[in-house]
């Protein structure tokens, strides 16, 4: 049934990198980046969506003995599927060539505040190094990323990712340069893919100020 209906999750990063589809869109990554892939049911509706799975087979087969007790045989099969129930099959490669055919498939389910234009870090002295080491929070490993950035009130999304779709431990920190300002951190939550044994998600957070620090942490299995 999952095929059929169910929520979007997510399905990793797409294996290569692309241009962004539709530039200018909120969701846009800058250069060539690799984007996220989110699995879900069939969205067809109406003459598109559900039909009755119709399907055609054949066999043929032969059996030769050319002498008692030794004999050599072959089987050939062939089964063709009509409406059969899956997800959406473009591939990636295919869909990003040709984005205004397949638009529907293309979502951004991060939105960030209108107006706003994603930034992208990978190795923090790449980028805005001097303002990093000003507020005298750079991190110790040149291989880290940071962004300082000023954001208006509403609603961001930081995503981590490991580089060439690389798996690992990611620690997210977030720090309130000008603590003077009257604009407040709130509502924090995190999404990430749930496995089990070894690769299960360990989610939690640190809250401090200097002195005293709270650090719940929770479990998913």
């Amino acid at each position: 049934m999952g095929d059929i209906a169910g929520a979007l999750t997510f399905g990793g990063s797409t294996s290569n990198s692309y241009a962004c589809p539709f530039p200018g869109s909120s969701g846009c990554l800058p250069g060539s980046a690799q984007y996220d892939l989110l699995a879900g049911p069939n969205g067809q509706t109406g003459s598109g969506g559900l039909k009755p799975e119709k399907s055609t087979q054949w066999t043929l087969g032969f059996r030769f003995e050319p002498i008692q007790s030794v004999s050599f045989g072959a089987d050939l099969w062939s089964v063709q599927i009509k409406d059969q129930v899956l997800s959406q099959g473009i591939a990636e490669q295919v869909a990003f060539a040709n984005p205004q055919q397949y638009q529907y498939l293309f979502i951004n389910p991060y939105a960030d505040p209108a107006g706003f234009t994603t930034i992208i870090n990978d190795n923090w002295r790449d980028t805005q190094e001097a303002e990093i080491i000003a507020t005298g929070l750079a991190p110790t490993n040149d291989l880290e990323s940071a962004i300082v950035v000023t954001l208006a009130p509403g609603q961001y999304t930081a995503i981590v990712k490991g580089k060439n779709n690389t798996s690992g431990v990611a620690l997210v920190e977030v720090y309130d340069l000008a603590q003077g300002a009257a604009s407040k951190l709130a509502n924090i939550s995190t999404r990430a893919f749930v496995s089990t044994g070894t690769n299960i998600v360990i989610a939690g957070f640190i809250l401090g100020n200097g002195t005293g620090n709270t650090a719940p942490k929770g479990h998913s299995r």
